[in-house]
């Protein structure tokens, strides 16, 4: 009886799996392949992420270069309300900072409003060799690929002539692909800050 049992269990073996190891296997690899698909799921999103917050870190922070740097080394335009002025409305209905840049040039500084194409916007007014004014904007491909979605500009210590006032620009980046959103602010001093309004050559 013991050797027909193990000729048996030998020949079971030589068979292959009974339905049943086969079911509970199949399962076993399913319940695997299910976990694993989440954990790349997770993974490729948690990429995309990174790589999606580094685009919009190394943008903002050009943006605030040009931005902060152009109001920081502002001059006075030398007549009544010249230096800086924020703007709740602009040109083109959005925020702005108008000032006089390190070459004397009256500048708008603000973003574009066309749908699917905000980007930073400096406007330059008219001069006698430039009568109709010119626009000024980073090529699209610096953006990698990220939207301005807010360019805010908040004013927040006085406005004395001699030490400036510091003024708060906030920005707020979209990336397109991923639709992730980076908001960041930074301060900076203004010399010759004005309440008043800035009077632009030739008007």
């Amino acid at each position: 009886m013991m050797w027909k049992g193990a000729g048996q269990r030998t020949k079971r073996k030589e068979n292959g799996y009974t339905l049943v190891e086969a079911v509970v296997s199949f399962a076993f690899m399913g319940i695997f392949l299910a976990a694993a698909g989440i954990l790349l799921i997770h993974t490729v999103s948690l990429h995309a992420r990174m790589k999606a917050r580094a685009s919009m870190l190394s943008v903002s922070e050009i943006i605030f270069d040009k931005v902060a740097g152009e109001m920081a080394e502002a001059k006075d335009g030398g007549w009544e309300g010249g230096g800086i002025q924020i703007l709740p409305e602009g040109r083109n209905g959005c925020p702005a900072v108008v000032l006089n840049d390190r070459e004397g040039r009256a500048v708008e500084i603000t973003r574009t409003n066309e749908e699917g194409n905000p980007y930073l916007l400096l406007w330059y007014a008219p001069t006698e060799r430039n009568r109709e004014g010119s626009e000024w904007g980073f090529d699209q491909k610096l953006y990698q690929g990220c939207v301005i979605e807010q360019l805010d500009f908040t004013p927040l210590f006085g406005q004395e002539e001699e030490s400036g006032g510091i003024v708060r620009i906030t920005l707020t980046l979209r990336h397109e692909k991923t639709g992730f959103q980076y908001t960041r602010s930074r301060c900076v001093r203004c010399p010759f800050y004005s309440t008043l309004p800035i009077l632009f050559k030739g008007q």
